[in-house]
């Protein structure tokens, strides 16, 4: 499989026409992945005719899956495989523009998008989706997932007419200072990839085979011992504790370990704090993104187990991650860290 992806087709440059809304786009898309839209599909396509979008159209392709195979010339239709096929062609600084239009989708089609978010070397998304939604469908319960994931949505009026000059003004006033602070205030984002089965592992990315399940890398199934509200409270504190990492949140961060934990042998727990903070706040910006969760119970305490990929501007990895929780309170606390295998990306 050759390292470039994208067809011929879909190489063509932007020209030089530009205008704020396209300028706004470009610096909010690499960041956020997906935004959602209340315009209309051609009105935003005659304010971005400057960007080669293309839509995904459920009739044609029932699942977002076959409509990158069909945009990206891939013949597999194997999850894993795509999502890794994804990662290589973003890593070659490809991007593909990406209209949804809701009203075409069921919920379950929506949700789909959450499998696929590649992040390239430079922490930016490689597709970039224009979900076009109404906020009365986006505040359904099922869809919550999917609006976790888009921190601003798009809401553009009317073009303002000329005989209002102030208006306009203040509008184009409004645009610029929102791209600069997108630009300038947003410099970590989570991808959360949802469990997409049981043999689909993150350990596809480099053209590894997956691992086994002695691994320790597996899909919740019944556990006696524990709970599915727990199960799912569990992973749900993952991945808070991942969110405020990639954040670079300090005193958030730290909350979910407990007060007597330090990761290293050699420091005390205040010290492995204080060496912690350095370390999370020394990368000008920090991505993860994690793969499925497994949880089991171990005698009153809980062992999560994950593949994740790590990226900041100097360092990058995917590791197979292992925490040992326990409740404290009435909320579950990391005792325990461990990284089980480090590949450097």
């Amino acid at each position: 499989m050759p390292d470039s992806f994208l067809p011929a087709t879909l190489k063509g440059g932007m020209t030089r026409r530009s205008n704020r809304l396209q300028d706004w786009l470009v610096l909010a898309l690499p960041e956020f992945g997906i935004i959602q839209s209340s315009e209309s599909k051609d009105h935003l396509a005659f304010m971005l005719a400057d960007i080669q979008f293309y839509d995904w159209l459920p009739s044609i392709f029932p699942t977002f899956a076959e409509f990158l195979c069909d945009k990206l010339q891939l013949t597999c239709d194997d999850h894993a495989l795509i999502i890794h096929s994804l990662r290589r062609w973003s890593e070659s600084g490809n991007v593909l523009w990406v209209r949804v239009d809701a009203n075409d989708c069921t919920d379950e089609q929506l949700l789909e998008l959450l499998s696929f978010r590649p992040v390239n070397h430079s922490g930016q998304f490689a597709l970039r989706i224009v979900l076009h939604m109404s906020d009365q469908r986006g505040n359904r319960a099922a869809l919550r997932p999917l609006m976790d994931v888009i921190p601003e949505r798009l809401n553009r009026q009317t073009p303002v007419k000329q005989k209002q000059p102030k208006q306009a003004a203040f509008l184009a006033l409004g645009m610029a200072i929102l791209a600069i602070g997108i630009y300038l205030g947003v410099r970590a984002t989570l991808a959360f990839l949802p469990d997409y089965g049981s043999t689909a592992q993150l350990d596809n990315i480099n053209d590894r085979t997956t691992p086994s399940s002695g691994s320790g890398v597996t899909t919740v199934t019944g556990l006696p011992e524990l709970l599915p509200s727990e199960a799912a409270a569990v992973k749900e504190v993952i991945v808070e504790w991942v969110q405020a990492w990639s954040n670079q949140s300090v005193s958030s961060y730290l909350s979910f370990y407990h007060e007597d934990y330090s990761g290293r042998k050699e420091m005390s727990p205040d010290e492995w704090r204080r060496w912690r903070v350095n370390r999370l706040m020394d990368p000008l910006w920090i991505r993860i993104e994690v793969g499925p969760i497994s949880v089991e119970s171990l005698e009153g305490r809980v062992r999560a187990s994950f593949w994740q990929i790590y990226r900041s501007p100097n360092y990058q990895d995917e590791t197979l991650k292992e925490l040992l929780l326990k409740r404290s309170g009435n909320r579950w606390v990391i005792v325990d860290e461990t990284s089980r295998k480090v590949r450097p990306l």
